[in-house]
């Protein structure tokens, strides 16, 4: 891989640190917001555009994300796609993406690094990573660790793998894993809702970069425009069950594409103003 200026070309990598943000969710059974009983804490770990997107500063980042989050299990830690093998340019496009990708040289290594990191943590405590070997579709994964286990759990393929093999349960919960848009069916496999999400406590999706959403909360969940498909999905989620949704963003909170209200409980509006999240620095 080679480094390049922040505004970068393709094929290209962010040098130095990583930073971001780390936005934390607690659910009750069914996906609603926690009160009492069960619960799951979810934390999404939020890469900032421009900082450093090489594997080592992306696992960099990772580690003192759970260092900021903590190990209380049941817990999942859910990166944005392509958190290894993607790079989102310092902007507020919601492009700007290039992806020197993971090749399958490095796959090896970095399954090592994080199934060494995943085997020293606490049991019930999970990782859900975004890997992308290239901006091809079928090169989108989602790779799963559970603490204690050396050896990754799931493998999901975006819009290859089967619904049924998406399920993953964390304790008591059901979570439903997808990759970017294809939560949406973009190019393959979409969610039908709410079909496939019976039973289903959590909708888990790692995102690219900065998606957008238009700017008024309550637009209609049948709008039509393309740039409002994740505000549709979040909107219609929303009322069968709860959704954790990470993403690469911009610092500028004003613009919507970089809030942090990509939190959904279930019954609730998914567009509430949401506090800013704790830094990683």
């Amino acid at each position: 891989m080679s480094s390049t200026s922040a505004k970068g070309a393709p094929g290209s990598i962010n040098p130095g640190p990583a930073t971001g943000w780390l936005i934390t969710a607690k659910f009750a059974l069914g996906g609603r917001r926690w009160t009492k009983g069960e619960h799951l804490l979810i934390h999404a770990v939020n890469p900032e555009r421009g900082s450093g997107s090489s594997s080592s500063a992306r696992l960099n980042l990772l580690r003192r994300a759970v260092a900021l989050g903590g190990l209380d299990a049941p817990c999942l830690y859910l990166t944005s796609a392509g958190f290894f093998g993607c790079t989102a340019f310092e902007g507020n496009s919601s492009g700007g993406l290039a992806w020197p990708g993971v090749s399958p040289s490095e796959e090896a290594s970095l399954l090592a690094d994080l199934g060494a990191y995943a085997a020293v943590l606490r049991n019930g405590v999970w990782l859900a990573i975004g890997v992308d070997r290239s901006g091809c579709y079928e090169a989108q994964e989602l790779w799963w660790f559970r603490g204690g286990e050396s050896t990754r759990q799931h493998r999901f393929v975006r819009n290859q793998t089967p619904m049924a093999d998406r399920v993953v349960t964390i304790g008591s919960f059901k979570a439903l894993g997808f990759i970017c848009g294809g939560i949406f069916g973009d190019h393959g496999i979409g969610c039908a809702i709410p079909d496939d999400i019976r039973g289903i406590d959590v909708v888990v999706d790692p995102a690219h970069a900065s998606m957008n959403r238009q700017r008024a909360p309550a637009a209609s969940v049948s709008a039509l425009h393309p740039r409002w498909a994740f505000h549709r999905t979040i909107r219609h989620l929303g009322r069968y069950c709860g959704a954790v949704f990470a993403h690469a963003r911009g610092a500028d909170t004003t613009l919507v594409r970089n809030c942090n209200n990509w939190i959904v409980y279930r019954g609730e509006c998914p567009f509430l103003d949401p506090p800013a999240g704790t830094r990683i620095h």
